[in-house]
């Protein structure tokens, strides 16, 4: 029984954290994060978002909105994703990405590994990842050991 529980423990903890979708808001007048008011965001702004804590919508690195200020574009009011109204890019871009995340890759490779092949698959890391995509052993043994074979992705 007690290595039942272990067993259950281990496997929740080795669970893989899945990249997250980045909603898209539009301010609806001018504003600015909470964290620095000198900071003007113009009404019309497209902003991008990860999380929300009830108030407020933020964004990756902590810096938060007031969510009456802005209306979201791609997402619900729980911030997800709705797939109708989100750019194909983007959707197939975070889908690459969180299967590269369940195949073992750390987040940040996973996110260069996922815009190389989005956004420049005949790229060499693109096809490497394609490769791994479609199964090939070498080709994920290879991402998985990250930077090694992942270049940044030049933004």
């Amino acid at each position: 029984m007690k290595s039942i529980v272990i067993a259950i423990l281990i496997s929740a903890v080795a669970t893989p954290a899945y990249a997250e979708y980045w909603c898209k808001a539009v301010a609806l007048r001018d504003t600015h994060y909470n964290e620095t008011p000198d900071t003007l965001i113009r009404r019309g702004q497209v902003e991008s978002f990860t999380t929300d804590n009830g108030a407020d919508l933020c964004q990756h690195g902590g810096y938060c909105v007031k969510r009456r200020d802005f209306r979201l574009i791609d997402c619900d009011a729980h911030l997800n994703p709705i797939r109708t109204k989100a750019n194909a890019g983007d959707a197939r871009y975070s889908d690459i990405e969180d299967t590269l995340v369940a195949m073992g890759l750390c987040n940040a490779c996973a996110a260069n590994a996922a815009s190389w092949y989005t956004y420049r698959p005949s790229s060499p890391t693109g096809q490497l990842v394609k490769a791994a995509l479609e199964g090939n052993p070498v080709a994920k043994q290879k991402l998985q050991q990250g930077w090694d074979y992942i270049p940044s992705y030049p933004y």
